[in-house]
């Protein structure tokens, strides 16, 4: 009655082919290289905070104690004071980041569990996607208070706001990109899409959408409107700069054999390529919202356990450093995988603290 198999559904596997002519290319991490499995796929989240605010990064599990009762995270409010989880497939409630007390923000339809979920950059409504036995997704958006809870759309996958609020962008039925008011009311079929390659990512100023096309693992640039459309190059997982002039993607830029390398490619709204800074599979880059620090999961160091950790480099390919060093959490196994990254952007933590979602399964010898 978990939702990891279905989510980890929606993300196709990484095989594009970059060119990289006249950009600087910087080589900061090793390969990954093939490890045992810490836990079968399709377990549980752990919700972890990394701190930056102080001398030296610091990380901690965050509400190790609903996955015990079916419960898993599903995103976290702007501010960083309150986190949304699934409770058992039943309810979704919201509780403090610090700890505390739950309180229930929707109970949801019978039969159906939650899937996605995206709260709005004003902290004030939450959009989430339901699914069901008969495989259907409806959007829904959700007062942060519990109130006027309304169907968006009966068919929609990956919602995300846009910086005001006002609107959201999601696919329907994997395949179109829809831009929407947040009530439902004029509704737009954008552009044709490819969903499972990630969530549409609207700019900064909200005047532009990052999407994957339908090209060969394309990363598109479109306005809300649906006018302006380009295609930038390959990348998957795009990540905008503050001011909203470039852009960084996962990038696959060498395929030999079956055997893919991932590279960060950094580009200009007119698809040139600023930089490509190379990693042996280094996923989710994440563009700190003050300034030009970019924070990645990739393997650490040479005797590496086969289990992503925490990065950050500066925006030129400099300065590369690791962040996190996550062991063994009591009761549970880690996973080796990282599923996301999501910056605090509102308030004084914003750029100081993020919070990262981790895979993991139950220790036996607990």
């Amino acid at each position: 009655m978990r939702l990891l198999p279905l989510i980890a559904a929606l993300i196709a596997a990484i095989a594009v082919a970059l060119a990289a002519g006249g950009a600087r290319a910087l080589t900061v991490a090793p390969d990954r290289v093939a490890q045992p499995e810490a836990c079968p796929d399709g377990n549980p989240s752990a919700l972890l905070r990394l701190d930056l605010s102080g001398p030296r990064p610091r990380s901690e599990q965050i509400a190790s104690d609903i996955w015990r009762h079916g419960g898993y995270p599903l995103d976290v409010s702007p501010d960083g004071r309150w986190f949304l989880y699934s409770a058992g497939g039943k309810d979704l409630r919201v509780r403090p980041v610090a700890g505390g007390s739950s309180r229930l923000l929707a109970t949801e339809p019978p039969g159906a569990y939650a899937l996605k979920a995206n709260w709005s950059p004003d902290g004030k409504r939450i959009a989430f996607v339901t699914i069901s036995g008969g495989g259907r997704t409806p959007l829904w958006v959700v007062g942060a208070d519990g109130s006027g809870l309304q169907k968006v759309a009966d068919d929609g996958s990956v919602p995300t706001w846009s910086p005001d609020s006002r609107r959201l962008a999601f696919f329907r039925s994997r395949k179109r990109l829809i831009v929407t008011r947040a009530d439902g009311s004029r509704s737009l079929d954008v552009a044709p899409a490819f969903g499972p390659d990630g969530p549409p990512v609207w700019s900064p100023r909200g005047d532009w959408i990052a999407y994957p096309g339908i090209g060969a693992r394309t990363l598109d640039l479109i306005r809300p409107d649906g006018s302006g459309h380009r295609v930038l190059g390959g990348g998957l997982y795009p990540s905008w700069a503050p001011r909203g002039n470039r852009i960084v993607s996962n990038h696959v830029y060498n395929y030999d054999g079956g055997n893919a390398q991932d590279a960060f490619a950094i580009r200009d709204l007119h698809g040139h390529l600023l930089h490509s800074i190379e990693y042996g599979q280094a996923l989710f880059p994440s563009w700190s919202p003050l300034d030009d620090q970019i924070v990645y999961a990739a393997l650490a160091g040479k005797l590496h356990d086969g289990r992503d950790q925490l990065w950050s480099i500066r925006a030129n390919g400099t300065r590369a450093h690791q962040l996190t060093h996550d062991r063994e959490l009591p009761g549970i196994v880690l996973a080796d995988d990282i599923e996301r990254l999501e910056w605090v952007t509102k308030g004084p933590r914003t750029g100081k603290q993020l919070f990262y979602f981790r895979n993991f399964c139950d220790d036996d010898t607990d």
